[in-house]
């Protein structure tokens, strides 16, 4: 009588199989992600260490001076809009104080860091903000944040105040941020801030130096108010340093 084989598998063979198959892959996925992750936060140190040599070009370029609006200047955007900057806001809207240099598209890919994305055609075209934020303190005096008593200043002696800080004034270079990143759109959960927002998440930082490195903005020395009542992010670590940029962060 001939022998009859068996082929395929079995019910319970199939059901080990993908058990198995699950396992690995739920070891697996966190790893893969870590490492994409990593891989971005990677990218995104090598964007600031780029945005640095922009700024040291433009610093040498004009005599010792940071980038910061001029009043009644009209700034060309991508998108083609042409408008007056409010001091303060270049924190955010720091690339068209570089003009041509550092034009959105030519410059997305540095200017924007791994997996964000910006709407910058279509129906209603906005203008673009960077995935990084630059300090407020060199957009002003140190006296800004010397800790006197400005009260009583008018509109004209605090023009005099919301001027560009000047590379001989950072007395600590390897200590004073100059950019961070501020959106981590790798990091696939909530971010998390303190009382004052600031973010309490290691983040990619861009020091005076041209050095960058890790750091979390809510263990930055505690901020100081920039009195200026034109100013936003008054308590915020980092834009508002202890005397400006004669100060230190870390």
């Amino acid at each position: 009588m001939r022998s009859r084989h068996r082929s395929g598998f079995t019910l319970v063979e199939v059901l080990v199989s993908i058990a198995v198959v699950s396992v690995l892959i739920s070891i697996l996925l966190p790893a893969l992600g870590h490492a994409r992750n990593r891989a971005w936060r990677l990218k995104s140190e090598t964007n600031l260490r780029t945005l640095g040599q922009f700024f040291e070009m433009y610093v040498n370029q004009s005599a010792g001076v940071y980038p910061a609006p001029e009043p009644g200047r009209f700034y060309n955007h991508y998108t083609g809009l042409s408008a007056t900057m409010p001091h303060w806001l270049a924190t955010q809207n720091w690339p068209a104080l570089f003009g041509e240099t550092l034009r959105w598209d030519m410059h997305e890919s540095i200017l924007l860091s791994p997996g964000a994305t910006r709407i910058t055609d279509g129906p209603v075209r906005v203008v673009p903000f960077p995935s990084y934020w630059y300090s407020a303190s060199f957009l002003g005096s140190p006296t800004i944040w010397s800790g006197q008593d400005l009260s009583g200043l008018d509109e004209q002696q605090w023009r005099q105040l919301r001027r560009p800080a000047r590379s001989h004034q950072v007395r600590s270079a390897s200590s004073k941020v100059l950019l961070w990143e501020w959106e981590l759109p790798y990091i696939r959960r909530e971010l998390s801030f303190d009382a004052s927002y600031n973010l309490t998440e290691t983040v990619p930082m861009l020091f005076a130096d041209g050095h960058v490195a890790g750091h979390i903005p809510a263990d930055a020395t505690p901020a100081v108010r920039n009195q200026d009542p034109t100013a936003h992010d008054s308590f915020r670590n980092l834009h508002n340093t202890p005397h400006g940029v004669q100060g230190t962060d870390y």
